[in-house]
């Protein structure tokens, strides 16, 4: 079995990740989402050690979770294309509610998708990149018919990216987007598809300002 926890630079440079959007929630609410995020059917999960491989850890027991704060939860997900890929899930509770980031280090996507030094923009086509928030799409609706959020963004996101998702819930949506973007309406979903088709940075400017 190929190592996947363990494979070198597997965590690193950043990740794709749906950022998902639930407003106010009480700490039982964060157990239960979590729980559910973990049972979407292609997601191995969860772990908390990332240095040795699943198979040499037990799951982590989500009973408690968020009582003592909120662990990085560690997993597998298995892609739409049948590779095994590291996958992070992080929880935030702040002024505009609850928070959770969702997705696969970049370090650790496949090397036969080239992903080259994305989000950097090196002239390379990102054709895995549709598809891969597509699946993150899918595992946000699925936690969504079980535990109902109000908004998501999904692609290599920032911090300025909560704002994107805050501005989304009451109906801002940019027009230029290197992010999707789905809201909610009960049952209803909207999807803005990401609409810029180059990469978010550029290697000569800042990290915090977006190629214009």
């Amino acid at each position: 079995m190929q190592p996947v926890f363990t494979k070198p630079d597997a965590w690193d440079g950043g990740s794709i990740d749906a950022l998902m959007g639930f407003g106010t929630a009480g700490r039982d609410q964060v157990a239960e989402i979590t729980r559910v995020l973990w049972s979407y059917p292609q997601l191995d999960g969860p772990y908390l050690d990332r240095h040795r491989e699943p198979e040499s850890q037990e799951r982590f027991d989500l009973t408690d979770y968020g009582q003592d704060g909120f662990e990085s939860l560690l997993g597998i997900l298995k892609t739409w294309d049948g590779h095994e890929v590291p996958f992070t899930q992080s929880t935030v509770v702040d002024d505009d509610g609850l928070w959770v980031y969702a997705g696969p280090p970049l370090g650790g996507l496949p090397v036969s998708w080239d992903v080259g030094a994305y989000p950097f923009d090196d002239g390379k086509p990102a054709d895995w990149l549709l598809p891969l928030v597509e699946q993150l799409g899918e595992l946000s609706e699925y936690v969504h018919r079980r535990c109902p959020m109000l908004a998501a963004t999904y692609g290599w996101l920032t911090v300025l990216d909560v704002d994107i998702v805050v501005d989304a819930i009451v109906g801002k949506i940019p027009d230029e987007r290197w992010c999707a973007i789905r809201t909610w309406k009960g049952s209803e979903s909207t999807y803005y598809p990401r609409n810029q088709p180059h990469a978010p940075l550029r290697f000569d400017l800042p990290l915090d300002q977006e190629i214009p």
